[in-house]
């Protein structure tokens, strides 16, 4: 499965590079009344740590938190807490998502949404199709569907 806590300590100093200017030393973004048990640095690095292993299920990470890791990750946050510290959060989750995507692709704007083929047109309307016809780098191409026996543009 998932090293959830060699990952988790990766993703850590990447986010606290990312965020370092509007931390304030004890790792949250605001001062808070009460401490909480996990400082909002923590709470931004588990959401992104979930999206970068693909987790769906929210419920298999805690479970697996609770069971596993509960002696690695000493006091865990409930999970009604996270989720509500993390909606509050989202704008951080978001300005780090765009950051590694910067770090990553550069200046470079032009990425790969899907590989999976999708049918613009029927067969036989193929000829008379203008759909990204304007720009080569984008022209699809023609190919058959075994399953369905059907050729697709």
């Amino acid at each position: 499965m998932y090293n959830l806590k060699a990952n988790y300590d990766k993703i850590l100093p990447i986010v606290k590079l990312a965020l370092n200017e509007f931390l304030l030393p004890d790792g949250n973004f605001k001062t808070y009344k009460n401490k909480p048990k996990w400082s909002d640095i923590e709470v931004v690095t588990l959401s992104i740590l979930a999206e970068t292993i693909s987790l769906d299920s929210e419920n298999w990470m805690f479970s697996k938190l609770n069971n596993d890791l509960l002696m690695i990750f000493s006091e865990l946050i409930d999970r009604s807490n996270y989720n509500r510290r993390k909606r509050r959060l989202s704008g951080y989750i978001n300005s780090i998502s765009e950051w590694v995507a910067q770090q990553i692709d550069g200046e470079n704007r032009k990425v790969i949404l899907d590989s999976i083929p999708l049918q613009i047109c029927m067969n036989p309307r193929i000829l008379r199709s203008k759909i990204c016809k304007d720009d080569n780098n984008v022209q699809p191409s023609t190919s058959y569907n075994p399953s369905l026996k059907m050729h697709y543009y």
